[in-house]
């Protein structure tokens, strides 16, 4: 079971985790080694029991670490979450959304917030 283990974080860790875009946030925020990293030395040096306890308390380690510094993202506020804003004589309603993205590429920025501000609005 222990060689199984293993063997499946390695995998992980050689053909998945390189090309999923991001890290391990406890590694980002904290230091040290990933996720998987980590779970590869506690099960080799304790052994399948107690390593994936350790793994697990890691883990949601991990999750928490996350939750506390990734930026929250406005919940969709209904049908049209877009904003009322004036694109120099755009008339699109909710359902034209490719209509005023078009019109307003053309203005520049026409939104109300900037991307970095996005992810704060409530």
């Amino acid at each position: 079971m222990k060689g199984l283990l293993l063997w499946a974080i390695g995998l992980y860790q050689r053909y998945v985790s390189p090309f999923k875009g991001y890290s391990c946030a406890y590694r980002i925020y904290q230091g040290g080694q990933g996720c998987s990293g980590y779970g590869y030395r506690v099960i080799s040096r304790h052994g399948v029991r107690k390593g994936m306890a350790l793994l697990h308390r890691r883990l949601r380690a991990c999750g928490s670490q996350l939750r506390m510094h990734s930026p929250r993202l406005h919940p969709q506020a209904g049908s049209c979450d877009l904003p009322d804003v004036d694109c120099q004589g755009c008339d699109a309603s909710c359902g034209d959304v490719i209509d005023v993205a078009d019109c307003c590429a053309s203005v520049g920025d026409c939104w109300p917030w900037n991307r970095r501000e996005r992810g704060r609005k409530k």
